[in-house]
């Protein structure tokens, strides 16, 4: 019998090319209850987005999860992607409708990171 393995994200595939050193990146405390994929965009209060909507303080796009996090029992400490980076958004977790795939797009090229 053959066993179909899936392999998921890893940690950072995602990048394509980033500053120097490490000033794409930032550390930041993902909430207690949520749950992060590699890849994943996060909200200004470094919590999962599942939609966006640039009038929501709390939703404003302030980075992507570089590795996955589970915060489920306790706030973690996670490393983002913050700024100055080029991103495949075919491994990207995004917004799902497609308004929200648009502007969270847009958004994350205000902080200089490039969905290509």
């Amino acid at each position: 019998m053959t066993t179909a393995l899936t392999e998921g994200r890893h940690a950072g595939e995602f990048i394509i090319s980033e500053a120097n050193g490490h000033r794409s990146r930032e550390n930041g405390t993902l909430a207690h209850g949520e749950k992060v994929a590699a890849g994943e965009l996060l909200g200004g209060t470094l919590a999962a987005m599942t939609s966006y909507n640039a009038s929501s303080a709390g939703e404003n796009v302030v980075g992507i999860a570089l590795y996955p996090c589970d915060a489920t029992d306790a706030a973690q400490p996670l490393a983002i992607i913050a700024r100055d980076a080029e991103v495949n958004g075919k491994l990207l977790t995004m917004p799902e409708a497609t308004g929200d795939y648009d502007e969270a797009v847009a958004a994350l090229a205000e902080v200089n990171i490039r969905v290509r």
